[in-house]
């Protein structure tokens, strides 16, 4: 039945807004999700019998494409303001009681999962944690748990009234359950809109070096490595994900507290808040093609496999391409064990021995994993000339 509110037509047109919002979020949140699962098959089906896959993203691109997948249902939420527009008033039934469900969903799902993100920024670039990818994938769970709790608990209580109905311009929790409306979806939004404040400030004083957390006694920062370098840069990033989720909320909460304190806010400005909303998706869309663009264009892959060796050495696998540990280094001797190294390197006639690479040996494992040819530096070659005596020859 209609909810016997008739929209005037500068309110129809904030409506149309925040439909083309929502369009625009669906079809952002869409492509980047589409995209995602186009490069996932396409790398896994190139490494089919190759080996595992591994990738070199340090984050873990799950919460990011757990957003875009939170953004879409909230987006989705926006369409039936297509009908209320047209008709120019809001019918109760099933298609009020959907979008209710679908708004509630989706904010709750993109409030938490840009909490997380939050939290994961900070752990890397403060705490410096090193979170396994199982971790995160436990966390989307948990944010999908929650979720659904927040969700069917109020809805399967018994009551005498309808929960979901016509609310304002769209359908949400009806303004007779005011406190499940703060319960419901409010509160979680200004919960994580703090946190991420008081996360970010943190990790802006660190980053701008006026706060020192778990460095070294006299002030100085621990030094990083490459990997840790790596994971900051991406951190860094991550810093304007939760940045638009406040930008996106700000005017509606607004207009929510200032409602609820008892003053009349004008519907410009409400539907104004709505289509800043709605546009939360289309937002992490265009952050993602500019830090992101790996989600796009695909990941760095290594694969734990390495082809046989040349010279009929024997394969080793289990080994990533990536893992410089185990080649491209020379191995640690002492001045006698250089010495005896070089005397077993050579035959009593004075011919130098070229040693097939083996599994024990990295630096020759190294040479013909890469295709190079083996030969001695300027200056081994000084010094065997030099003292030909004394390391050219084996003792008779």
């Amino acid at each position: 039945m209609p909810s016997g509110v008739i929209f005037n037509f500068s309110e129809r047109v904030g409506l149309l807004f925040s439909i083309e919002s929502g369009i625009a979020s669906i079809l952002a949140s869409t492509f980047v999700l589409s995209f995602a699962l186009f490069k996932w098959l396409k790398r896994t089906v190139n490494s089919w019998g190759r080996g595992n896959l591994m990738r070199s993203d340090a984050s873990d691109s799950g919460l990011f494409l757990n957003l875009m997948f939170a953004d879409l249902i909230q987006a989705c939420g926006w369409l039936p303001n297509i009908k209320w527009m047209v008709d120019a008033t809001i019918t109760d039934g099933h298609l009020c009681t959907a979008q209710a469900v679908l708004k509630q969903v989706g904010l709750v799902g993109t409030c938490l999962t840009s909490l997380a993100i939050a939290l994961h920024t900070f752990g890397v670039l403060v705490l410096r944690w090193k979170p396994s990818r199982h971790l995160n994938k436990a966390i989307i769970l948990c944010v999908w748990v929650v979720t659904a709790l927040i969700v069917i608990i109020p809805a399967a209580t018994p009551r005498n009234e309808p929960l979901y109905g016509p609310a304002g311009f769209w359908c949400f929790i009806t303004p007779r359950w005011k406190t499940l409306q703060l319960t419901g979806m409010y509160l979680w939004i200004w919960i994580a809109a703090f946190s991420m404040l008081i996360l970010y400030s943190i990790m802006f004083g660190v980053m701008r070096g006026w706060l020192n957390i778990g460095g070294s006694p006299n002030g100085e920062a621990p030094v990083d490595s490459e990997e840790d370098k790596q994971a900051k840069a991406i951190a860094k990033m991550m810093l304007f994900f939760p940045a638009v989720y406040i930008f996106t909320i700000l005017p509606n909460s607004l207009a929510r507290w200032l409602t609820t304190a008892g003053h009349d806010i004008p519907s410009e400005f409400i539907l104004f808040g709505n289509t800043v909303f709605g546009s939360s998706g289309f937002l992490n869309f265009i952050l993602f093609l500019l830090t992101r663009p790996a989600i796009v264009i695909g990941e760095t892959i290594t694969v734990e496999h390495v082809p046989n060796l040349p010279l009929h050495s024997p394969s080793i696998s289990k080994h990533s391409y990536s893992d410089t540990s185990h080649m491209g280094q020379l191995p640690d001797f002492s001045q006698g064990e250089q010495r005896e190294q070089r005397q077993s390197s050579h035959l009593s006639d004075g011919d130098v021995h070229q040693p097939s690479p083996t599994a024990e040996s990295p630096f020759m494992y190294h040479l013909a994993a890469t295709g190079r040819p083996y030969g001695r530096s300027k200056g081994a070659q000084l010094a065997l000339e030099d003292d030909d005596e004394s390391y050219g020859r084996l003792p008779s």
